[in-house]
């Protein structure tokens, strides 16, 4: 599949934003739509060029805004990575599906009713690519999404995730980057789809989650750019703080 009609077929979704690309003339009613979903690691919404950030650039989520729907009101209830990947891919509150840092595992029950799981039994070839962030489990065990076991890997045709935070330099990865490996794993999956199934893949980078370790290639990218502190490290911010949030911080 080239790239351009790669681009004219599919929805794309990333992680604060939703970019529905629709083609009336190229897809009907009758057919099902390949999905693409894309998500980026504790990125903020204001660190996005096209939601006004002077100084960073980022041409290619700023692309997909632009052809297709940029949400400037999206809201989250629970912001922190374990709970809100499950809120993201089972589309139920952390008050229901109960998967967190402190009380542990997805249950099984409620991973079956994720996008990828019932995509599947509709049909479409599924894939994920990168952090899936929490675990797929009946036992309620903290600190467990370490761990490959019980991953939910089963539930996808093709899989490349990967347990805990992963590394920006993997080992055995001849010092590629890995948002360079995971773009290389997305198109293997692409050139892999049957031709008689819709896919939909997830792709979930690690970036630009801390440490902030970036590719080499974009290491001069700010070399002449001073870049201001945010307002929000004045300690006042953070003597606003509860007393119980400051100790952990």
């Amino acid at each position: 599949m080239k790239r351009q009609e790669f681009l004219s077929t599919i929805s794309i979704i990333t992680s604060t934003f939703i970019f529905p690309i629709s083609f009336p003339d190229l897809i009907t009613k009758s057919e099902k739509p390949n999905i693409l979903f894309i998500l980026t690691d504790d990125q903020r919404w204001d660190a996005i060029s096209c939601m006004g950030n002077k100084i960073l650039m980022t041409p290619h989520i700023d692309r997909l805004a632009r052809e297709g729907t940029l949400f400037e009101q999206a809201f989250v209830t629970t912001s922190i990575c374990m709970a809100s990947r499950a809120s993201i891919m089972t589309g139920v509150f952390e008050r229901r599906h109960g998967c967190n840092f402190h009380s542990g595992d997805l249950h099984p029950s409620i991973f079956a009713m994720s996008y990828p799981v019932l995509l599947r039994q509709s049909g479409y070839y599924t894939g994920f690519i990168g952090k899936m962030g929490f675990v797929v489990s009946k036992e309620k065990v903290k600190h467990s999404w370490n761990q490959l076991e019980s991953f939910g890997n089963k539930e996808f045709d093709w899989w490349r995730g990967f347990p805990g935070q992963g590394e920006y330099f993997p080992t055995e990865a001849n010092g590629k980057h890995l948002t360079k490996i995971i773009a290389t794993q997305s198109i293997k999956f692409l050139n892999s789809c049957p031709s008689n199934k819709p896919f939909c893949l997830s792709i979930s980078f690690k970036a630009p989650h801390a440490p902030f370790t970036p590719d080499p290639s974009y290491r001069n990218y700010y070399k002449n750019v001073t870049i201001p502190s945010p307002v929000t490290t004045d300690k006042k911010y953070f003597k606003r703080l509860p007393s119980c949030v400051q100790k952990i911080m």
